[in-house]
């Protein structure tokens, strides 16, 4: 959940929602998300690497996904709320009360929506940090944002006490947990956070990088989901060293979609299914023509008629079901 809109900002509700985690050890980097939130319509954006026009002039992009909502009549429809590049770094974000913040106006201006920005420029935590120091973001935040890339570097920015922005890096336990209060600042978030406990605790009690995996990232994310109006649409993990994708949704943890993201972004191209152009999207221009996109509804990729299935059944060995064929594939991790 990137904010919640200005008339939705209500502490009981925002104590009720979103769950983010890193965890790096060894080889190993893996970022879990639970997208708590009272809008349905859930989509991807699958926009390969492209020309586009900055504020500073045209650049090319690195390859992402994005995760968000649309289609709900509302102002949260079309933005990200969250993502991975193809360089392995993702974010994503915990609703807050109201901060606020000096607003810098001698430094550049981002896109309306910047997190689409920094992922299409940026590939490292340092370089987020150098991004947030040169762009003015507004005069307050009502959330925070978690980074985390493929080097096991991870941080969470929000506002701090001196209204400037604070930089809350990856401590010695080789995790950084963030929910709904300001990790900078817990002084004007005043309520516990079972959510942030429960993730805590099953995060560290991890001894080694064999038993970090993706099923004890899920595990996580199904003990700390969320029901009511703020109810878990979908979760997610990042495999960032690999660039691989595992969602769930709507809470049914039985059932995950498997995805690596070079391959996605290898499919945007102009005839396949649920290819777009569009001028404008995420608050950017197009430098020349349209900004390419495959846009996927995530409730399609759970279908009975969908043509991949995944089931996790062990540490490193996923199963896919394709039709009646069952295929075994061992993971392997790669390097940085």
């Amino acid at each position: 959940m990137a904010y919640a809109d200005s008339n939705m900002i209500v502490d009981t509700l925002i104590a009720d929602s979103c769950t983010i985690f890193t965890m790096s050890m060894g080889d190993t980097v893996l970022f879990g998300n639970s997208e708590d939130y009272r809008l349905w319509g859930v989509y991807a954006w699958f926009m390969p690497s492209q020309d586009i026009y900055t504020p500073q002039g045209t650049q090319t992009t690195y390859g992402a996904v994005f995760f968000g909502f649309d289609e709900n009549d509302n102002e949260a429809d079309g933005w990200p709320q969250g993502g991975m590049n193809d360089q392995g770094l993702c974010l994503d974000a915990n609703g807050l009360s109201h901060y606020s913040l000096n607003i810098h106006l001698e430094r550049d201006a981002p896109y309306a929506h910047y997190f689409a920005e920094i992922l299409w420029e940026c590939s490292t935590i340092d370089e987020v940090i150098d991004w947030y120091l040169t762009h003015r973001i507004g005069y307050e935040m009502n959330y925070q944002v978690h980074f985390a890339d493929a080097s096991g570097d991870a941080l969470v920015v929000s506002a701090g006490l001196d209204d400037e922005l604070a930089f809350t890096l990856i401590g010695t336990e080789s995790c950084l947990v963030s929910t709904n209060i300001n990790v900078a600042d817990t002084s004007r978030d005043v309520y516990d956070c079972w959510r942030y406990s429960t993730t805590m605790s099953m995060l560290t009690a991890i001894s080694s990088e064999d038993e970090l995996t993706v099923e004890v990232c899920r595990d996580i994310l199904n003990a700390v989901h969320q029901d009511g109006e703020y109810a878990t649409k979908y979760s997610n993990v990042f495999d960032l060293v690999n660039c691989e994708i595992y969602l769930w949704y709507n809470r049914n943890f039985n059932q995950v979609a498997f995805m690596n993201l070079d391959n996605e972004l290898a499919m945007v191209q102009p005839g396949a299914p649920d290819y777009y152009e569009a001028f404008g999207l995420f608050g950017a221009n197009a430098d020349e023509g349209n900004l390419r996109y495959r846009r996927i509804a995530l409730p399609a990729l759970f279908a009975p008629s969908a043509p991949l299935q995944l089931i996790l059944v062990a540490a490193g060995v996923i199963i896919l079901v394709v039709g009646t064929s069952v295929t075994v594939i061992v993971v392997k991790k790669r390097r940085v």
